[in-house]
């Protein structure tokens, strides 16, 4: 399996972020829909999947800081930061203390589920907008998740910005969770 991409998608897929697009990126596991993260954008992407507006969603980025921009670092210390640095045999997804002005992006909790991500198109994605992004699975609400293109266009036809085809199927095992502040594991 290749696991390199194409530049012009790339672009193509920073391009539409960019213009506050909902776009369909692979990531670790299944395709996920990702946008920057702006009310407007959270609330256009909660009405596309047809979601429930408690449920909040991933913040994906290559970048701790990136991550930490959503943090309530209070109660975070240097420890906490290390665990999430630390490389994992498979994705991980962590539940951390979350700021309080941003409820529109953490729906019902307190906290929030961030991913440090190494996948080359997330990675490239973040780099170059130099923030986080929204990844939360490509699907209707309690529907299977996309693991194809072909997938993400059968459940949102023409409703995209951009749709990433990256060729190949991704491999559909979700990334673990686990809760920070207590090492709970929410998602084996």
């Amino acid at each position: 399996m290749n696991k390199s991409f194409s530049t012009d998608k790339l672009h193509e897929a920073i391009k539409q972020i960019k213009q506050q697009q909902i776009v369909a990126l692979p990531t670790e596991s299944v395709y996920g829909l990702s946008c920057i993260i702006t009310p407007k954008t959270v609330e256009r992407l909660i009405q596309l999947k047809e979601r429930a507006f408690e449920k909040g969603f991933i913040v994906v980025s290559n970048d701790l800081a990136h991550l930490l921009d959503y943090a309530d670092l209070t109660q975070l210390d240097k420890r906490h930061l290390e665990l999430i640095k630390k490389p994992t045999k498979r994705p991980t997804t962590w539940i951390i203390p979350a700021k309080k002005e941003i409820h529109w992006l953490t729906g019902q909790y307190t906290s929030i589920a961030v991913r440090l991500t190494d996948h080359p198109v997330l990675k490239a994605v973040s780099q170059a907008l130099d923030q986080a992004i929204i990844s939360t699975s490509a699907n209707l609400s309690n529907k299977p998740p996309a693991t194809t293109a072909k997938e993400v266009e059968k459940y949102f036809p023409h409703k995209l910005g951009y749709v990433y085809d990256q060729g190949y199927p991704c491999d559909g095992k979700p990334s673990q969770i686990i809760e920070l502040l207590t090492q709970k594991i929410i998602r084996p």
